[in-house]
């Protein structure tokens, strides 16, 4: 099998793609007839993948798990293979990804061993590579589970935003958005997802023509600001200070200023 791999890599350095292609499939057929061990495929495929030839490693990888499927008797051991090749594949800043292939993976790893098989981290992992490939219904779903069954995770203040931001402006769900926001808005911290949620209230108030309302979202945004100025001795009630908070701050600004003025809210804004 080697030669045919070197073969098929020459060509590819080469950018002879349709003759590595075919050559490729060749290497493919036979590790697949030659019966090649459960470990040996699954090295290929790291191989192939740190090469950053993804295709082929998601080819190995796929013959790879139907192995695994029929020969290993522990489920738990089949669900942890799936969940190191989910975490290879998922969106990352830098590095190789497939999020697509990742959620493929995410999606055997609960049909095998059910939502339990997923702790905090994974299920967050999960959403926000759905979030990546723009599921985002998926990915509110999973946000939603990740909150009811880990109230008290790090990851509550971002996800109960993100998740009011899918509902209001691509569920197209103002009310059970707005729900989310006012949960983050009644927090102490002026931290960015709270001012976050103040604006956003009052920016769809503002939109809805309730100006009232509007002008209590945005000025509870700037008292909250003000006030975690006053401590910034305290580091978790300073959370909000620095560019992002100045930021914020003049946003809701020049929405005082389009109501003071009685001038319509802006146009891009608006639309969207």
């Amino acid at each position: 099998l080697t030669p045919i791999k070197k073969a098929a890599d020459t060509l590819s350095a080469y950018g002879e793609k349709a003759k590595s292609k075919e050559l490729y499939k060749v290497y493919m057929d036979r590790l697949v007839t030659a019966n090649t061990k459960a470990e040996e495929l699954n090295n290929i495929a790291l191989g192939f993948y740190k090469e950053g030839n993804l295709e082929l490693a998601e080819t190995v990888y796929d013959i790879y798990i139907d192995r695994i499927k029929g020969e290993l008797t522990s489920k738990e051991r089949l669900v942890s293979d799936l969940i190191n090749i989910a975490r290879q594949f998922a969106y990352k800043d830098q590095g190789q990804k497939d999020p697509f292939y990742a959620e493929k993976i995410f999606k055997k790893i609960e049909e095998i061993g059910g939502k339990n098989s997923f702790d905090e981290e994974l299920i967050y992992l999960r959403g926000f590579n759905l979030e990546k490939i723009k599921d985002y219904p998926h990915a509110q779903e999973i946000y939603t589970d990740l909150i009811k069954l880990y109230p008290e995770s790090i990851h509550a203040q971002e996800l109960n935003f993100k998740i009011g931001i899918i509902q209001t402006y691509v569920l197209r769900d103002i009310e059970k958005g707005k729900v989310y926001f006012e949960k983050l808005s009644q927090r102490e911290t002026a931290s960015p997802r709270v001012t976050s949620s103040l604006y956003q209230l009052g920016l769809i108030n503002q939109w809805l023509g309730d100006f009232v309302k509007a002008k209590d979202y945005y000025n509870r945004l700037i008292e909250k600001l003000a006030h975690s100025t006053t401590l910034s001795a305290n580091p978790e009630l300073a959370e909000g200070s620095g560019s992002a908070s100045l930021q914020i701050r003049a946003l809701a600004d020049e929405r005082l200023k389009e109501i003071d003025g009685q001038k319509p809210i802006e146009y891009n804004l608006k639309m969207f």
